[in-house]
């Protein structure tokens, strides 16, 4: 822009918010995600929500025949001030429950998003 056929402007900017040019155009980019990447989130979700419940279920059945073995079984438990009427509670289930996580962790397969993570960077490379 320039100015013509005056010397000077005088103006007062009244109101700058939201509504301006500038704040109108700047907008975040959308993130672009390909159908394969929202596909493999998806499934990566229900297997870790599946997961869950799997892990919560048996650590729920695991109870049973650990209360009944309850005296037999101090090799499953800290022995320290633990008493014959001490029965295994939600937080005993909850310990079962990381130890089938534990054993479950290869349901989630993390490594096929890093590889295909990696074959995207080799394959643009080759662009």
């Amino acid at each position: 822009m320039s100015l013509r056929n005056t010397d000077a402007i005088i103006g007062v900017a009244i109101y700058t918010g939201h509504e301006t040019k500038i704040l109108m155009n700047s907008a975040e980019a959308r993130y672009k995600k390909s159908r394969l990447d929202r596909f493999t989130d998806s499934s990566v979700k229900w297997l870790f929500a599946i997961q869950l419940l799997a892990t919560f279920i048996l650590g729920c059945v695991a109870i049973f025949p650990i209360t009944a073995q309850w005296d037999k079984a101090y090799y499953l438990y800290d022995m320290k001030g633990r008493d014959e009427n001490d029965k295994p509670n939600f937080s005993t289930v909850i310990r079962i429950m990381g130890t089938w996580i534990l054993l479950f962790v290869n349901l989630v397969p993390i490594s096929l998003m890093i590889s295909m993570d990696i074959v995207r960077i080799i394959q643009g490379n080759f662009m």
